[in-house]
């Protein structure tokens, strides 16, 4: 199983690069775009100071998974327009896409991220 601070670089680094791709094949008509990738930075920047810093690991895991669920609860409602989508219809098809794949990516990070955080050893007693 993988620790919680590599798994928030793998996720966090999908999703710069959603951030990134979405930007430039929307020919950068909107910097919105980009919102995936502050969310990876914020989830690589939190996981660089776990490897730094193992004794912060417990306090920087539930901020990492706070991150993670203030990216489902900002693109949930991209469920909403999916028949749209799905019938050609959806006001920006590109946003509505980018929306709900950084909703899939964080809801499969949280999982993820539960599942490690309750395999976790616990610290030596003091």
């Amino acid at each position: 199983m993988m620790s919680v601070p590599k798994l928030s670089l793998l996720v966090g680094s999908h999703l710069i690069v959603l951030g990134i791709a979405a930007y430039l094949l929307t020919d950068r008509q909107s910097a919105t775009a980009l919102i995936p990738s502050i969310f990876g930075l914020l989830l690589t920047g939190a996981a660089g100071l776990a490897l730094e810093r193992p004794a912060w690991l417990p306090a920087l895991s539930r901020a990492m998974a706070l991150v993670a669920v203030l990216g489902v609860a900002g693109t949930f409602r991209a469920l909403l327009k999916l028949p749209a989508l799905l019938a050609g219809q959806a006001e920006r098809p590109a946003a509505v896409v980018t929306q709900l794949l950084m909703c899939g990516i964080c809801v499969s990070y949280l999982a993820l991220w539960w599942r490690a955080s309750k395999t976790r050893p616990n610290p030596p007693a003091q």
